[in-house]
């Protein structure tokens, strides 16, 4: 565009954040190296919070100094080994690649046909196809190394990891939603939710074709992009969809990626009901689906003058609403896949018989989060690879001074 006349400059903020050699890689034709950003706004997010600035792409931003770390150079391993990395969602891809770029011997296993885990959902949902772009980039990546192998269709038992003959391995199982309702609003499941009834998804089986009835009720308890993506994947499907959170706005963080305003037109302009402070006390599940709904701040606001053990201080408030619907999409909490990790570390009395040195576990498989962090997991363990234990990072360079303690030289300069 700058040499045709059609611009006299361009501006790239975001995606100067996800690659900061984008200009360099256009100059010289190496397009396919483009970390290309994926307009997730995970950025302005934290910086809407006062905190500091992450990357999902590049998860290298803000780290540069306070790490030492480069976006593109990697430190070579003195004594590369093997390593498996059994499951190849966004922290194992980004954990594999770093692995590989560093000089190990990695074999990348997946248990599907395909790569990218649960981001081959996502970017299914309506407007977030470029989510895609996790998957792709880090794939043509590993695609260059030949230091890396990639497996599909190859599901690791704890059996196969200690005879695969790998010298570490890191365990990147990922997370799924909950079947139960269980979330952190009541810290209990729902009675009555149970994802093995037709009436009942998780957006993974939403995914996966479980067939959902006319009028759908979407139970929020993420608040991020999944319930209100869900919610209109299925709108536009002819469904008649209302959406339930315990959040006073529906998909909170939205508004902190920027996104509410545009959302919020979405459900006007698609007539998604909206329910908000509310949850549910419990679902009856027959031929439809009764939900009892709750106003999260039904109970009386002023104390009692007596409190007794094991009652709530105020006045308990009963009351409630019924909401029917054919199908509840459960978007409440998430579990670790860490059975395979859980089941390897109570078998470490195994490991130097097999040759194994290490374990760990690495992005959702240890706790699930936002993708941006489980992608800085995989990444940092990876850099960390020699370290008595990468699960615990390693300090990192302080801006501001300790008290008792010396500045840093480095900020002196």
């Amino acid at each position: 565009m700058i040499r045709s006349g059609q611009a006299d400059i361009i501006g790239s903020a975001r995606g100067s954040i996800a690659d900061p050699f984008l200009p360099n890689k256009i100059n010289e034709g190496h397009l396919d190296d483009i970390r290309e950003c994926i307009g997730c706004n995970v950025c302005i997010s934290r910086w809407e919070r006062g905190a500091p600035l992450i990357c999902t792409q590049n998860p290298v931003a803000n780290e540069e100094f306070r790490r030492g770390w480069h976006p593109e150079n990697f430190d070579q391993a003195e004594q590369p080994g093997s390593v498996l990395v059994a499951g190849a969602g966004p922290a194992g891809l980004e954990c594999a690649r770093v692995l590989g770029a560093r000089g190990y011997d990695v074999h990348l296993c997946e248990a599907e046909a395909e790569v990218g885990g649960h981001v081959r959902d996502v970017m299914r949902l309506p407007g977030l196809a470029e989510w895609g772009r996790v998957v792709s980039y880090r794939q043509t990546q590993l695609d260059k190394l030949k230091n890396v192998e990639i497996h599909t269709e190859s599901p690791m038992s704890a059996d196969n990891v200690l005879t695969y003959g790998a010298d570490k391995v890191v365990i990147c199982t990922g997370f799924t939603w909950n079947g139960d309702g269980m979330s952190h609003v009541t810290m209990a499941p729902i009675p009555g939710v149970d994802a093995s009834l037709a009436q009942i998804a998780t957006p993974d089986q939403v995914m996966a074709g479980k067939e959902i009835g006319d009028r759908v009720i979407v139970l929020d308890g993420d608040g991020y992009f999944t319930g209100v993506s869900l919610a209109e994947l299925l709108v536009d499907q002819g469904k008649q969809v209302s959406i339930v959170t315990h959040l006073p706005s529906i998909g909170q963080m939205t508004e902190y990626t920027l996104e509410a305003p545009n959302l919020h037109r979405m459900m006007h302009e698609k007539g998604i009901a909206q329910y908000t402070s509310s949850w549910f006390e419990e679902v009856v599940v027959d031929n439809l689906v009764k939900a009892k709904l709750f106003n999260l701040y039904r109970d009386g606001y002023k104390r009692t003058t007596e409190p007794v053990a094991g009652e709530l201080p105020r006045k308990a408030g009963t009351e409630f609403e019924i909401l029917e619907a054919d199908t509840i999409v459960a978007v409440t909490g998430r579990s670790a896949n860490d059975g395979l990790f859980r089941e390897l570390k109570q078998r470490k009395t195994e490991w130097r018989a097999e040759g194994i040195e290490a374990v760990y576990a690495a992005g959702d498989c240890y706790a699930p989060r936002f993708m941006a962090d489980a992608i800085f997991d995989g990444h940092r363990i990876a850099r960390e690879f020699e370290t008595d234990n990468p699960r615990r990072a390693l300090p990192m360079l302080r801006e501001r001074m300790i008290w008792g303690h010396d500045i840093d030289p480095r900020l002196d300069a």
